[in-house]
């Protein structure tokens, strides 16, 4: 199989009760090839200094946030992530949800397998 690179894209909410888990479930993957894209939608709550705490420990992280650091929805959030994705394929992962470690090299042996794109 090649080795596609793998964006993974995750928008943020006022979820810092998640984030944490949901992101090292990310970094945490057997697929080696990705880059994770944070995008914070102005949360009030300590959300976004979590995700760039984590940026700062792990240089495969990106954290964005709008440019008046205010909250403009999920629409406008996710497509400011994707302009910024540089991956072959792009995954999504809600900020408060988690994936088994194997998650994404089955998804992308499936696209193969399918011929997905």
């Amino acid at each position: 199989m090649s080795q596609p690179f793998v964006s993974v894209l995750v928008s943020s909410y006022n979820y810092a009760r998640y984030l944490g888990e949901a992101l090292d479930s990310v970094l945490a993957q057997t697929w080696p090839h990705l880059e994770l894209i944070v995008v914070d939608d102005g949360s009030t709550d300590h959300s976004l200094a979590l995700a760039r705490a984590v940026a700062q420990r792990d240089k495969r992280v990106r954290v964005l946030t709008h440019d008046d650091g205010g909250n403009h929805g999920l629409v406008a959030t996710m497509r400011l992530g994707l302009a910024r994705c540089r991956g072959d394929y792009v995954a999504f992962l809600e900020s408060d949800d988690v994936w088994h470690a194997d998650c994404l090299r089955q998804r992308l042996e499936a696209a193969k397998r399918t011929g997905a794109d």
